[in-house]
């Protein structure tokens, strides 16, 4: 990675006029971006920030296009600068004093090195989990999942694109009789940030590949339902691997409108600005050609809208959508710093930070718990927002994933050798919060015990709701006629996973979770 640090020093120009910029041609099918560079400014002034962000608003993606924006001082801000500009854009920052770094020399070369096989035709309908995978193979394997796995796997068509490609929902987990906690994954919202995907589909294959060998996987699949959406905009997604491997929004057209110059007539809504949470309030935008278009009302497109859709009918007690890049742990709410769920200091951040510290032990990545607009900037009808707020979705997370934002990571284009560990650490923060579900779902865990005893067997129903690392603990008893147990016959085994933590919050002296737990809390079974 070539890295350049710039400082420049000259009379400062004031004012900022973008009517006599070189703007280029409305192009959402940009294929090539030899001699694009990627610019990191890190704004110390208010001028400096006030320049950043005339640019950010008044200027098409296609121009310039910003990875991170700019929010506040201080604040990374990460901006793709178009040829045709290039030269302007480097006056502007000579003229204005303002340091910067070339981030990405030329940003073609990065998109070719992304990819490690970039000209080997692979098998369009065979899965590559080291591998950043097109649509029609994604949509392959889940229909090889669903038949390979039928006791295990339910593929759900929550929906269409706009261009009529189906939304699948892989729904995974033993089926019980007693009602099961359920947690929804997506991924692929925004569909340049392919390392999401990528994510998702290493979930699905972790949870059917080690169910019946793995103790912990089968318990949570025994426990838990999980929904996974791993392509969230279709569209947009092909779109990134045919023509513009830049592409963020979905792929509607929207109306055309006149400029001083031109017509413009733009495509796309940015899906994670359309849901209704504070919507068109913070961080998007009212001009179509614009990257955080927030389209023309609430769930206006068929990708957002089958998603709220399908979720008002599903009870889910998880939500956690996958983004990229810059290693945050995002909390709602982000649509105004310093604002809060009730639950945010008590359960969402310390189990945010139990993820991120459980990570962070296998390769030492480093990532921030917090919200959006706290680590980065106010945007309004975000989905995990709208999960927590309007669905009253107990834990609702957003991941921004690899890379950091550093001078040696390439954004979005994260190669594919991090795939693999970037699915493994991913993984080991899921099962935290998979664990938290399973363990304070609204319900609680309802098991059905069984022993066998001298005259006739009897039957006990418990209900235990339960929290771990710190949290409220509670138990609910079921009343039940007393049952007179001679004999009873003891087998030194438990039968589930959280028996331990149930002994060490001390709730062994409850009868059901004896029953449950035989070995960590009977005295018969103590050597």
């Amino acid at each position: 990675m070539k890295m350049v640090l710039v400082w420049l020093f000259l009379p400062l120009v004031s004012c900022l006029d973008l009517s006599d910029w070189p703007v280029t041609t409305y192009d959402d099918d940009i294929s090539n971006f030899t001699d694009y560079r990627v610019f990191r400014i890190t704004p110390s002034k208010a001028d400096v920030l006030s320049f950043l962000r005339t640019l950010y608003w008044g200027l098409p993606h296609t121009t310039l296009d910003f990875w991170q924006p700019p929010t506040s001082l201080n604040h990374t801000v990460d901006v793709a600068v178009a040829p045709a500009v290039s030269q302007r854009f480097f006056n502007e920052l000579y003229y204005r004093q303002i340091p910067y770094q070339i981030l990405i020399p030329n940003l073609q070369q990065a998109i070719d090195e992304e990819r490690t096989i970039q000209n080997v035709q692979m098998d369009a309908h065979h899965i590559h989990f080291d591998r950043y995978n097109t649509f029609e193979q994604i949509e392959s394997y889940l229909f090889d999942i669903h038949q390979k796995y039928p006791h295990l796997v339910k593929l759900r068509e929550i929906g269409k694109s706009y261009e009529n490609r189906t939304l699948w929902v892989v729904q995974l987990g033993k089926p019980r009789t007693e009602k099961k906690a359920k947690l929804w994954i997506d991924a692929g919202i925004h569909a340049r940030e392919w390392i999401s995907p990528a994510v998702a589909l290493a979930f699905i294959n972790k949870l059917l590949t080690g169910y019946g060998k793995d103790e912990e996987i089968t318990e949570l699949m025994d426990y838990m339902d999980w929904l996974v959406l791993p392509v969230m905009n279709p569209d947009g997604y092909v779109h990134t691997f045919a023509k513009n491997r830049m592409w963020r929004k979905n792929r509607r057209p929207s109306s055309c409108y006149k400029t001083t110059m031109s017509t413009m007539c733009c495509v796309g809504v940015d899906l994670n600005r359309n849901f209704n949470w504070f919507w068109a309030t913070t961080g998007s935008s009212t001009d179509p050609c614009h990257d955080t278009y927030h389209g023309t009302g609430p769930f206006s497109e068929s990708e957002s809208r089958s998603v709220k859709e399908f979720l008002e009918k599903t009870k889910v007690d998880g939500f956690m959508s996958f983004h990229s890049y810059s290693q945050l742990w995002l909390i709602p709410y982000g649509h105004k710093k310093r604002t809060y769920p009730e639950d945010y200091s008590t359960v969402l951040k310390p189990l945010a930070l139990q993820a991120t510290n459980a990570l962070g032990k296998l390769y030492g990545t480093k990532y921030i718990a917090g919200t959006g607009a706290d680590l980065m900037y106010e945007a309004s009808g975000a989905s995990h927002d709208f999960a927590k707020g309007n669905l009253q979705i107990k834990y609702a997370y957003l991941v921004e994933l690899r890379p950091q934002n550093t001078m040696f990571a390439n954004g979005f284009l994260l190669p594919e050798r991090e795939i693999v560990p970037t699915c493994e650490e991913t993984w080991e923060a899921v099962k935290v919060v998979a664990h938290a579900i399973i363990n304070d779902s609204q319900e609680g865990i309802t098991t059905q015990i069984r022993q066998t005893i001298t005259p006739a067997p009897y039957t006990e129903q418990t209900q235990v709701t339960f929290t771990t690392n710190g949290l409220i603990i509670s138990t609910k008893e079921v009343t039940t006629e007393p049952t007179v147990m001679p004999n009873r016959i003891v087998q030194c085994v438990d039968h589930s996973r959280y028996c331990k933590w149930w002994k060490v919050h001390h709730l062994c002296h409850k009868e059901r979770v004896k029953k449950q737990c035989p070995l960590s809390c009977l005295a018969e079974c103590k050597i």
